[in-house]
């Protein structure tokens, strides 16, 4: 235990302060880092992946890209969007099995491991309670319903368990894992086969929407790196990274086009369902942006331009009220995320856990202290956004994976200072902000990344938690970037 020999004198230094609440905080990510430190001790990755489970893999992997380019062949036509599916799905299951890699082999385990684990044990309980696996299913985590798990199926990892949004994770993995045959890798095939189909709609609606953009389109999509990497393993990741995605499609088919609306309907509840029940705060900064791209493409439909100018400021308090309806009615749902001072003393708490814990804090920034309201958030929020989009920057590379974040981020940059060099020098690029697509996309992004900058202190957990908000907002200065003043209405390839 000599590795733990720092936190035992700082809750030593605690007990003699008499500071409970800190205490009782770090002694209880001490017991977590010790239960987590024990496990990697026992943790072997060829009792998860060995040959069998590689044949099996490539098996699931030739199954499926046949099956799917048979189904591409027949609806491709001449559109050369589709010339992206395949591609596209390949990178993602290289994606899974590398963040699989990485985990089992390098870092001697992880969470995505022990989700699989706690999907597992459900698996094994259906065939004895298949009542009781419905209820768990269905969310039901409480410390009384862990007792139902038996001997012969085994119990979940408490901790996991009881963090309604961790058992999520296992709940929805479940029918991927069942068809991946129980076995990992490939259940993370097939878990990221049905996680393509968010990205593919949002990827086919803007191409659409933007043609001969296809290309710039492709690569905010499909090949960011860490969205890769982060959204294509059986984690919290992949799931509200597809779900957000799908979120923005179904929005702006029935706003834009106001096709399939009823269709388009349940899977915006079905979507929300995933990310409130995963990160419900990925909603709070998606519903602002939704009602934006509803307001502003009502308003771009109505011909008279006076009539436009009339009614902009009336539709406005309508749909944000109407936006602050929904926020109020789903609060509980929400959780502590469905209360505004909640939140904000939420923020300041999480963020002062990946300070002062050790287990967090090995690499990471700081923003300075701030006030739990509105104003002090506010006052972060340009730091905050600075680390939550460019960090880590190349000087707090301390290993390989920080050190591919940090390119990203020098890329990141380029792209931002671009983008505002054409918006502000160059005459009429201004009028690109006038699209509701591009407007939503940048609101979401930037409040979703400050909300991730003032809340994370880590750069490892922030380089996976932003990915939601880049495919919209490297699309997005992709966009600017391109548009010259002369040439507005088209795009340059």
């Amino acid at each position: 235990m000599l590795c733990f020999s720092a936190e035992f004198k700082t809750l030593l230094v605690y007990w003699r302060k008499n500071e409970i609440c800190l205490l009782t905080s770090n002694l209880f990510f001490l017991i977590n880092r010790i239960t987590v430190y024990i496990c990697r001790m026992q943790f072997n990755p060829a009792n998860y992946i060995t040959w069998i489970d590689w044949s099996l893999a490539f098996f699931y992997i030739a199954i499926i890209t046949l099956f799917l380019w048979f189904w591409k062949s027949m609806k491709k036509g001449d559109d050369r969007a589709y010339d992206w599916f395949i591609p596209a799905l390949l990178f993602k299951f290289f994606g899974g099995i590398c963040i699989l890699m990485i985990y089992g082999y390098y870092y001697k385990g992880g969470d995505t491991y022990s989700y699989f684990e706690n999907t597992k044990v459900l698996i094994r309980l259906s065939s004895e309670d298949a009542g009781a696996v419905a209820r768990f299913l269905l969310g039901e985590n409480s410390p009384a319903s862990w007792l139902k798990f038996t001997y012969d199926s085994g119990r979940p990892s408490f901790d996991l368990f009881s963090d309604g949004n961790a058992w999520a994770v296992s709940r929805f993995s479940f029918p991927f894992v069942v068809v991946g045959a129980g076995r990992i890798l490939s259940s993370v095939i097939v878990l990221n086969t049905f996680a393509f189909i968010g990205p593919w709609k949002f990827f086919y609606f803007l191409n659409k929407r933007y043609p001969g953009f296809t290309k710039r389109i492709a690569v905010a999509v499909f090949f960011i790196p860490s969205c890769v990497f982060w959204g294509s393993g059986l984690y919290k990741d992949t799931f509200t990274l597809s779900a957000t995605l799908w979120l923005f499609y179904s929005i702006m088919k029935i706003a834009l086009e106001k096709k399939k609306v009823a269709v388009n309907l349940i899977m915006i509840l079905f979507n929300a369902y995933v990310v409130i029940s995963i990160k419900p705060y990925i909603f709070v900064a998606l519903l602002p942006a939704a009602m934006i791209i509803f307001l502003y493409s009502s308003v771009q439909s109505i011909r008279s331009k006076v009539l436009r100018v009339l009614i902009l400021p009336l539709s406005t308090v309508v749909v944000f009220v109407s936006g602050f309806s929904i926020y109020s009615s789903l609060s509980t749902s929400l959780g502590r995320y469905g209360d505004m001072d909640v939140m904000m003393e939420k923020l300041v708490v999480t963020r002062e856990d990946f300070i002062n814990n050790k287990t967090y804090s090995s690499n990471f920034f700081d923003i300075g202290t701030f006030e739990p309201t509105l104003g002090g958030v506010l006052s972060k929020a340009p730091i905050a956004f600075t680390y939550g989009l460019f960090g880590p920057f190349v000087w707090h590379v301390a290993n390989p994976v920080m050190a591919i974040s940090a390119i990203e981020g020098v890329v990141f940059l380029l792209l931002f200072l671009i983008a505002l060099r054409n918006i502000l020098f160059r005459k009429g690029n201004l009028k690109v902000l006038s699209d509701p697509v591009i407007i939503g996309f940048l609101l979401f992004s930037v409040v979703f990344i400050v909300f991730v900058g003032i809340s994370t202190a880590n750069f490892g957990s922030m380089v996976r938690y932003r990915i939601p908000a880049l495919p919209l907002m490297i699309f997005a200065l992709l966009f600017i970037q391109k548009k010259s003043k002369s040439n507005l209405n088209k795009v340059d390839v």
